[in-house]
């Protein structure tokens, strides 16, 4: 009997099947103060993706400051290739609790490393730390 090949990375496409958009902090110049505000993000590319809780961590520990470790990736965050795709930039993903629906809520992604899956110009996967909101 023959063994069959693993499952490629690219039969994962079915799983893209949230909108997400992909944005990068701005500054904007404050003319009362002189200096410089963060301004509105600047939209590179609204697309579907598959988003995925992280299992097995390769980043999980990058750094440890003071005893905590951070930088640590919890979602993988995959999607056609886009060009200029970096880590300065962050993923934006709306959705709506369920059961029960409600109002739409806005989960942010860190992007912590590119990853160009096969070096094919195919597919993107983004290791990711979601940003926990400031309490109100």
């Amino acid at each position: 009997m023959e063994r069959q090949p693993p499952i490629p990375q690219f039969a994962r496409v079915g799983l893209l099947n949230k909108r997400v958009r992909i944005l990068e902090p701005t500054v904007i110049h404050d003319p009362i103060t002189g200096g410089v505000v963060p301004g509105p993000p600047k939209v590179i590319a609204e697309l579907l993706a598959g988003i995925e809780p992280a299992m097995l961590s390769r980043l999980l520990k990058e750094e440890i400051v003071g005893g905590a470790i951070t930088n640590t990736e919890t979602h993988h965050v995959t999607f056609w290739y886009v060009p200029g795709v970096t880590v300065s930039q962050y993923v934006e993903y709306p959705y709506v609790e369920y059961p029960g629906g409600g109002p739409t809520k806005i989960r942010q992604f860190e992007i912590l490393e590119v990853r160009q899956v096969y070096e094919d110009y195919r597919l993107i996967e983004l290791l990711c730390k979601e940003r926990v909101p400031q309490p109100a």
